[in-house]
């Protein structure tokens, strides 16, 4: 009877190794539940402007666009009571950065005697 009984022990280990083996197949057994994947956006893209350079075109070009940056010069020539001659050259810069913060600081004007 020995022999029979040694028989049905080894037959209930193999059949709890089978059962326990099949189990963990069923799927994962955390102490946590798996992390949620992140959703990944991709950035914005920026939309491209037109290539320069580009050809002026009037009266069309006369007006602001949508560039980065843009300037206008005024050019002038005076002479004093004693005749000298003077030019000056006013500038206007208009820089175009979207949301981001800009500070602008004024210089000196400054003149040439020719």
């Amino acid at each position: 009877m020995s022999g029979s009984g040694a028989v049905g022990r080894i037959r209930g280990v193999v059949l709890v190794v089978i059962l326990g083996s099949l189990a963990a197949c069923g799927g994962p057994i955390a102490a946590n539940p798996p992390a949620a994947h992140p959703v990944v956006t991709p950035p914005p893209t920026a939309t491209p402007g037109p290539p320069d350079p580009r050809a002026v075109v009037l009266p069309a070009d006369d007006a602001p666009h949508h560039r980065l940056t843009e300037w206008w010069y005024y050019t002038g020539h005076l002479r004093d009571e004693n005749g000298g001659s003077w030019g000056f050259e006013f500038v206007i810069f208009r820089a175009d950065l979207g949301a981001a913060a800009c500070s602008i600081t004024p210089s000196a004007p400054r003149s040439a005697r020719r």
